[in-house]
């Protein structure tokens, strides 16, 4: 046993001077690998799974020379802008290195033998503090995967809500005898539900699939015709369609706080309470980035807003530059331990440990003795420690120090939109989001994207269709900054979305600017 500690160690060392290179070295790294890179490695492992094993120190050597340059080595710097991706702060960085030494599984609660859960329900308290969302009323809160795994949350807990709604308005009971009815004990008893959003995420309509919700019953009420606004609903269109499902099929309705194009956000949400009241609705708030901007002056509005839903979705793994993959889950309902939890049995071996000890012998854990276990409030029974690196980040950064972060990024990329919108490299790029507007509090705000598409008057081959994943394509290759394509009303459209802790203002923004320049004066 000493022999191979002996060896874990010295492979271990090789392994953190690898990773001390890489972090000083991160902001000049090329943000992605190359074909060469990727295919070397795959052609320098085994075809098949070895009869003997490789060892650690050749498996190191394989990880380190081979595996690692195949990696997209700058995609946690500071010059990735593609899709929405956060870096990794350094004190994440090492919480998560004890969460893999410690290897702690917190599904069972064991308050006097751990203090593990201990630790994520208070990185949980303090995540509602920095979003000022009310802790009496976000009572069931959780660390989920990532975004998707709490809109299947969300949409769960709205399929609950709303059918139990209808079923009252016939007035059918529970099979189960419960109070009313449960589509976790009963099933759905032959309701439907309609998920209604405006420019949700494409992992709405994925979990509505999963969620026995179907992908048809999802409906875009987006108010096209308000080019000031990304993600604002018809409200007509939206009130006529909850009034009809009264009594009859239930209702979610999914608002975006950061819409993934444009980093919109969906506006009138009292209206949208008001309407999800009176028509049994439940309101579920897709902010997987979003949520965090309200740190920013221009932004304060939007935690009382987001307040006004029954369950929320955050990523912290985004803008909390957590490592992946962590995601959270807030909510005002009890349905959530009422899905996730036991039901009517319990196995045994997953029931919280006695107490060893009297209440009074350690009073600060008394608070703590009678949670819930973490595995009757998410999708896993198996779960990782991602609380850590959260509870970390939270510690080192403070309120101010995320507000720092946010405020950075925010002004980064409105220093690139204003660069644009000035005729940046002779007029290449159009801005496709709305002008800025403090106005109202509805208005929209830049936040950490800009989406823009290429101009007529830019180079011949960027034109039409095709032509801005031509541009992201021909940019992407030269591995100086990353950038996403998408699809944007009808065109093709490039975003620069911003979200990692190292970016820095005047630096980083002469780089991007010269990678643009580049690939249109080519």
């Amino acid at each position: 046993m000493s022999a191979q500690n002996d060896e874990f160690l010295r492979q271990l060392e090789r392994v953190n001077a690898a990773i001390a290179h890489r972090s000083t070295h991160l902001a000049s790294l090329p943000t992605t690998s190359t074909p060469q890179l990727v295919s070397n490695a795959i052609d320098t492992l085994p075809t098949s799974l070895p009869e003997t094993g490789l060892g650690l120190e050749a498996t190191t050597t394989l990880l380190l020379d081979t595996v690692a340059p195949a990696l997209a080595g700058g995609q946690a710097g500071p010059h990735y802008y593609g899709l929405v991706i956060g870096g990794v702060l350094p004190e994440a960085q090492l919480a998560d290195q004890l969460v893999t030494s410690f290897d702690p599984n917190i599904q069972v609660h064991f308050p006097e033998e751990s203090a593990a859960y201990i630790l994520e329900r208070k990185a949980l308290d303090m995540l509602l503090s920095l979003l000022s969302l009310p802790p009496k009323l976000f009572t069931a809160n959780t660390f989920t995967t990532g975004a998707t795994a709490s809109n299947l949350l969300g949409l769960v807990l709205g399929r609950e809500h709303s059918i139990a709604r209808v079923q009252r308005h016939r007035g059918v009971a529970s099979p189960s005898g419960l109070s009313e009815w449960s589509v976790a004990e009963d099933g759905f008893g032959g309701i439907d539900v309609d998920v209604f959003h405006a420019g949700a995420h494409a992992s709405v309509t994925k979990t509505a699939s999963l969620a026995g919700i179907g992908r048809r019953n999802v409906h875009d009420l987006t108010d096209l015709e308000d080019a000031s606004q990304p993600c604002a609903f018809n409200l007509e269109q939206l009130e006529e369609r909850l009034k009809a499902n009264v009594g009859k099929r239930g209702s979610v309705v999914v608002s975006s706080f950061g819409e993934v194009n444009s980093g919109g956000i969906t506006p009138f949400s009292e209206r949208i309470r008001e309407l999800c009241d009176q028509y049994n609705a439940w309101l579920h708030c897709d902010a997987a980035f979003g949520a965090f901007a309200a740190l920013h002056p221009d932004f304060a509005h939007l935690s009382r807003q987001l307040a006004l839903s029954d369950s929320i979705t955050g990523d912290a793994h985004k803008w909390l530059n957590v490592p992946y993959d962590c995601g959270l889950f807030f909510s005002r309902s009890s349905f959530l331990y009422a899905t996730c939890g036991p039901g009517q049995t319990s196995a045994a071996y997953l029931s919280s440990a006695p107490s060893l000890t009297t209440a009074s012998q350690f009073p600060s854990i008394d608070p703590y003795r009678d949670l819930p276990s973490s595995l009757f409030l998410t999708i896993e029974n198996s779960k990782r420690f991602r609380g850590l690196p959260v509870l970390a980040g939270l510690l080192a950064q403070g309120r101010d120090g995320y507000a720092s972060l946010f405020a950075r990024n925010i002004a980064f990329v409105r220093k690139v939109e204003l660069w644009m919108r000035d005729g940046g490299v002779g007029g290449a790029f159009e801005v496709l989001t709305p002008l800025s507007s403090t106005a109202r509090e509805e208005d929209f705000r830049t936040m950490n994207i800009v989406l823009f598409g290429l101009a007529q008057s830019g180079p011949e081959r960027f034109r039409g269709e095709g032509g801005a994943k031509l541009f992201a394509k021909e940019v992407n290759e030269r591995r100086k900054v990353y950038l996403t394509a998408t699809s944007w009303r009808g065109r093709g459209a490039v975003r620069v979305a911003v979200s990692n802790w190292s970016t820095e203002l005047e630096r980083d923004f002469d780089v991007l600017v010269e990678a643009l320049e580049e690939v249109i004066m080519a």
